[in-house]
């Protein structure tokens, strides 16, 4: 029953190695597609990273300091508007080592999203 055990361990360690490497990581995310939101505290500065679209996690931090200097606002925080999901197995590598996931977490109701999505104007 232990070398079962083992065998089992064994396989699912090696797929949660495996989904996390090219080319099975983008295969997953083309089949899975993700949103990213970011926000500022006051909730002026409302951004998304969109990786099927193009839209990345870079363009959010430009879109970042162009609020910061246009609002006068040098000591705005970013936060992340979206949760970690431990079930995407696929992204656990991005968990550890993306700055995007180490940022602060700001939770946001959704209907906010529906009504108030622009990153333009300073409030």
């Amino acid at each position: 029953m232990f070398r079962n055990n083992k065998k089992l361990l064994l396989i699912l360690g090696l797929f949660l190695i495996i989904s996390n490497l090219p080319p099975i990581k983008p295969l997953l995310e083309m089949f899975f597609s993700y949103e990213y939101i970011y926000v500022s505290d006051d909730l002026v500065f409302i951004e998304s990273e969109i990786k099927s679209k193009g839209r990345n996690y870079d363009e959010v931090l430009r879109w970042f300091d162009y609020y910061k200097k246009e609002c006068k606002q040098p000591d705005a925080i970013v936060y992340r508007a979206f949760r970690i999901n431990p079930l995407k197995f696929w992204l656990w590598w991005e968990f550890l080592t993306h700055p995007k996931f180490r940022l602060p977490y700001k939770k946001v109701p959704q209907e906010y999203f529906e009504n108030h999505y622009s990153n333009s104007g300073c409030g």
